[in-house]
């Protein structure tokens, strides 16, 4: 999952939080991608707002796992 992070260089508490509706076969292409991405929409807000972007990736677990995890962390859903 494929996220990209903007903060203005005057406020670095005005933070920019955008998921952007991709999936990925590896954690490698995320990467690639979204440092594209982030490098595309900095030039784009250079000239008017400044926002710097940045990209991260984190892996989404698959169903069992994240059943598994869920029941854990909430055990009335067992």
């Amino acid at each position: 999952m494929l996220f990209l992070i903007g903060i203005h260089p005057d406020r670095p508490g005005d933070v920019e939080l955008v998921r952007h509706a991709a999936l990925y076969a590896s954690m490698e292409d995320c990467e690639a991608d979204g440092a594209k991405l982030a490098a595309q929409r900095t030039e784009t807000q250079s000239e008017s707002s400044g926002v710097q972007y940045t990209a991260r990736c984190i892996v989404f677990p698959d169903r069992e796992e994240y059943s598994e995890l869920l029941k854990r962390t909430h055990p009335a859903l067992k």
